[in-house]
């Protein structure tokens, strides 16, 4: 069975990882992965939790697809690039980032940080701005949190230290030993004139015990707070009580506006228009209310035509399958849709009732109950089976296979896997890692054609028959097991019910059976499940939930009333603009980021980037904008590939002559061989022959036919004028904005 994700167990609780250095001086090498989809979900949901694990290849993968992203929505992002030197020595005028409660963050051991997150490399540049930031939410996270422990008493006791010093020195080892057995890590050991003892000391010193420390308090404080957290029957309720029905919707013509906002003061214009949306929406509901009410008689009248009242009468997207949905939970879009009164009404209807009329967000609701799965009485029954009963009919195809049954027409007319059923149970081959353990476990053990007996799974019972197996070739080698990537967030019980699942496992002997690389199976699927181990794992994966909900919760009060407070006092403009930025500021956004240039204009291109960036995105023009964009076309030029290429063909059709020049020069140093055509193009026909001559010297560097120019030359109109001589935006004034959050 493939590890596809099981929408009922508990998601795994992911930490942040520390800003200090990891314990281990060198982190090993990350993997070379690669998928759209991931880097995408990182950077529409960016947290510094997730750089240690992804971000060394998400810069590496994800570079051109920012670009390309970024320039759908504008004309074309911008920010210029210093000489590496003085960029690692920029911040002399501002040697503090920040204060938190008088502990400094140095400019000095940010940049350490940055750099080992290797967000100081110039192929990281528009990525730098946003990262730089979270890191340092990060810092002031650790400061809060360390300061919460000591208002709770947390302590790392000197044992408990020392256990973890030796974990992570065992995972240090098993990394540098990697997939060498025994006798050819003592050889290569004895080659390097060392014992593994040697090797456990210098691995020891390596580690930074203070920065091990405070993640070991840290992660008590993440506890104590969890701690708090109960879980209470009518949650469990709340959370898993599911219904299906269907639903007649007599539409109003104004839908509900949405509710007052929660996060901030409601301006005057806000509000008049939300009254006005209110009133209006009260006004539209009343006008359909005799329709609405006429319906509701007709239907209760004859409630076993509610399917045909739904299909002649329901404005509702589901009226084609009269009216039905379902089965959905309270946190369900077709619950959810219809407004907190919907979901009210629809929970605590009886079984085959038709409700009174509902007010709902887009106006008035009839709804039917047919199905109601109610916490825990409905929940405690298996489903469809128990174990014990999975294990008896598995027992009995056993029973048929070993005296001769054919198993893909056994599979085909009994086993309960969707997947494989249809094709005789058979997978195609398959390498290890994919399946859950057990299931990998029997098939790398089986011998060809060999049956193994009925197993337990999470799934049910299986039974299993290996057809083909692929050896290794060459240098290729085989891990016996590749790591669980949930390991690290299992209980300790949980691990210890793992263990004991696999050590329960029926599992042939081959001593003489070499290790493959990949496997092809055929397998029997009888689902069963333990209802009480279900009941628990709802337990747990809502409980889960909710101490993620509430440390999440307390941490942000935390971090807001130590800005509210000013005992978060920031000194670096660009960490002010990401601030602002955060915080939905632009005014204050762009007036950082303008001090953040003006201080370092030959240095911090992430900074000169993202001030192009804001300009292009507010259509704002002028020698200060200009700049800026034209330094973040030379930027670009460190960035060769496909999506910069694209991002800059499309910034060619700017009508501002710097950026357009600029832009020209970085499509040469990349050899954009793409945009040779519209090079060419500009050599041949632009009005400014400044541009024309940038187009040629770019063709030159490209290696591409430089065209005669066939366009006398002509004046170029005044930078202050845009498409057609019409004025451009004036670009905005330096006036300092109202203090921002943690701003001295």
């Amino acid at each position: 069975m493939r590890k596809t994700p099981d929408p009922e167990a508990p998601a795994p609780r992911s930490g942040p990882p520390p800003l200090r250095t990891a314990p281990v001086k060198k982190p090993p090498k990350p993997k070379k992965r690669g998928g759209w989809r991931e880097f995408i979900d990182v950077l529409l949901h960016p947290s510094v939790n997730r750089l240690r694990s992804d971000l060394g290849h998400i810069l590496k993968i994800g570079l051109g697809a920012f670009v390309v992203i970024f320039v759908v929505g504008t004309l074309v992002s911008f920010g210029s690039s210093g000489p590496r030197d003085e960029e690692r020595r920029a911040g002399n005028q501002v040697p503090q980032i920040a204060k938190l409660n008088g502990t400094a963050l140095t400019r000095e051991d940010f940049q350490k940080q940055l750099a080992a997150f290797g967000l100081l490399r110039d192929e990281v540049l528009t990525m730098r701005f946003q990262q730089t930031g979270q890191m340092f939410d990060r810092w002031v996270d650790e400061q809060l949190l360390a300061q919460e422990a000591k208002r709770r008493g947390v302590k790392v006791g000197k044992d408990e230290l020392t256990k973890e010093l030796g974990k992570n020195i065992d995972q240090a080892l098993k990394a540098k030993r990697g997939d060498l057995s025994e006798r050819d890590y003592l050889y290569r050991l004895q080659q390097e004139g060392k014992t593994e003892r040697q090797i456990r000391d210098e691995l020891r010193a390596e580690i930074n015990q203070d920065a091990l420390r405070a993640t070991l308090v840290e992660k008590k404080v993440r506890e104590a707070i969890e701690a708090e957290v109960k879980v209470e029957e009518k949650d469990l309720a709340e959370k898993y009580d599911e219904i299906g029905g269907q639903v007649i919707l007599v539409k109003c013509d104004t839908r509900k506006p949405p509710p007052k906002p929660t996060d901030r003061e409601e301006s005057a214009d806000e509000l008049k228009t939300r009254t006005d949306q209110e009133a209006a929406y009260e006004k539209s509901l009343a006008a359909k209310k005799p329709e609405a009410a006429k319906l509701l008689a007709k239907v209760k009248a004859a409630p076993a035509q509610f399917e045909a009242f739904a299909k002649s009468d329901s404005k509702d997207y589901t009226a084609q399958q009269g009216g039905k949905f379902g089965p959905a939970n309270r946190e369900a879009y077709d619950v959810t849709r219809f407004g907190d009164d919907f979901k009210k009404v629809a929970f605590g209807l009886p079984l085959g009732q038709v409700s009174d009329l509902i007010k709902a967000d887009e106006g008035w609701v009839i709804v039917k109950l047919n199905a109601k799965k109610a916490w825990p009485a409905d929940f405690s029954k298996p489903d469809p089976r128990s174990l014990d009963e999975a294990k008896k009919i598995a027992d009995g195809l056993y029973a048929q296979l070993q005296k001769g049954a054919d198993f893909g027409k056994l599979a085909k007319e009994k086993s309960e896997d969707p997947g494989s059923k249809d094709k005789g149970g058979e997978y195609d081959m398959t390498g290890r890692g994919t399946w859950v353990k057990p299931f990998e476990k029997m098939a790398f053990a089986l011998a060809p054609k060999e049956l193994s007996k009925p197993f337990k799974t999470q799934f049910g019972y299986h039974i299993m028959q290996l057809l083909d197996r692929e050896l290794p070739k060459g240098d290729e080698t085989v891990k016996d097991d590749e790591p669980d990537p949930n390991e690290e967030f299992k209980t300790e019980e949980q691990k210890k019910k793992d263990e004991a699942e696999l050590k329960a496992l029926p599992l042939p002997q081959h001593a003489d059976l070499p290790k493959a690389l990949k496997v092809k199976v055929r397998h029997i699927l009888i689902k069963g499940e333990d209802p009480q181990q279900k009941l628990e794992d709802k337990r747990k994966q809502l409980l889960d939930e909710k101490k993620a909900k509430h440390y999440d919760e307390t941490l942000k009060k935390l971090r807001d009333e130590a800005y509210k407070s000013q005992r978060v006092r920031v000194f670096d403009p660009a960490i002010q603009a990401y601030l602002a930025g955060k915080d939905n500021k632009k005014d204050e956004q762009l007036f950082y980021l303008r001090q953040a240039a003006a201080l370092w204009p030959n240095d911090h291109p992430d900074v000169h980037y993202e001030l192009g960036k804001q300009y292009e995105q507010q259509t704002a023009f002028g020698p200060e904008a200009g700049k800026s964009k034209v330094a973040a076309a030379a930027a670009l030029a460190k960035m060769p590939g496909p999506a910069t290429e694209a991002a800059l063909l499309k910034a060619v059709d700017t009508f501002e002559p710097d950026v357009r020049k600029a832009v020209i020069n970085s499509l040469g140093e990349i050899k954009a061989k793409s945009a040779t055509s519209k090079l060419q193009e500009l050599v041949r026909t632009d009005p400014d022959d400044s541009v024309a001559k940038a187009a040629e010297a770019a063709l030159q560097k490209i290696g591409a036919e430089v065209p005669k120019r066939l366009r006398a030359s002509n004046p170029v109109p005044p930078a202050s004028l845009g498409v057609g001589g019409k004025p451009t935006s004036a670009p905005v004034e330096q006036t300092p904005p109202p203090a921002t959050k943690g701003t001295p």
